[in-house]
């Protein structure tokens, strides 16, 4: 199997976090760049505004460690963003 093949089947969070993304903000804004969502995560993740277009677009794969930064980024539930929940989503 190829590399981007495997990566795109272990992606289960590409729609839940554009649409966190999108859902969640500062008030006045309607979204989160993903820019801003960088500047969110903690420094040691690395992450660039292509790292998380990689991910949005299933090009990248996410690390446990990843998704337990995201969520808590975004201030969503690790469920929710994994899709397996309605609840814990964006407020």
């Amino acid at each position: 199997m190829e590399r981007d093949s495997l990566d795109r089947d272990r992606n289960l969070i590409a729609a839940q976090l554009r649409l966190a993304r999108e859902s969640t903000g500062i008030p006045g804004r309607v979204f989160l760049s993903q820019d801003a969502l960088v500047e969110k995560l903690s420094f040691e993740l690395g992450f660039t505004r292509e790292t998380i277009a990689k991910i949005e677009n299933l090009d990248r794969g996410v690390k446990d460690y990843e998704l337990v930064e995201l969520a808590d980024a975004l201030s969503v539930g690790i469920e929710w963003l994994l899709g397996r929940s309605n609840e814990g989503g964006p407020q």
